[in-house]
């Protein structure tokens, strides 16, 4: 939790995450610092909501052919390597409902997040071929 609390900027929920482990590591009472970490988890979901329900959204209409052109910019990424596919993978799960692949974009998010960058790729790559199928097929 402290690491990818730095890493979203979430300097309080890092420390608070770092003075809990000390506490547990030292065999010490943690209560208080439990209850503080959950303030800042809270916090921070709060913020994360607020970023979240001002972002924009796909639009059914413009869905299949975004989604598309953003799996192809993915896929590019993850090749590389890239840690901006990160950015670009969370506006595709950002859309929500308006993707029904949501399943397979979770796992690529897990893959990037474990920085297994090769296998994101594979199945970023995989996806791209069975939206461009479905798209044939509707088309």
């Amino acid at each position: 939790m402290q690491s990818t609390a730095a890493y979203i900027g979430a300097v309080a929920l890092r420390e608070a995450a770092q003075r809990l482990t000390h506490r547990i590591r030292l065999a010490q009472p943690i209560r208080e610092d439990v209850s503080t970490l959950q303030f800042e988890v809270e916090r921070c979901l709060a913020t994360l909501d607020e970023v979240l329900a001002s972002s924009p959204r796909l639009t059914q209409d413009a869905a299949p052919e975004k989604l598309e052109t953003q799996l192809e910019q993915l896929v590019g990424l993850l090749q590389t390597s890239d840690f901006a596919a990160e950015a670009l993978l969370d506006r595709l799960m950002d859309a929500g409902g308006s993707i029904p692949h949501s399943a397979d974009l979770v796992r690529i998010r897990e893959w990037v997040d474990d920085v297994e960058f090769e296998h994101a790729a594979d199945a970023a790559l995989d996806l791209l071929r069975r939206v461009r199928q479905a798209g044939q097929r509707s088309g």
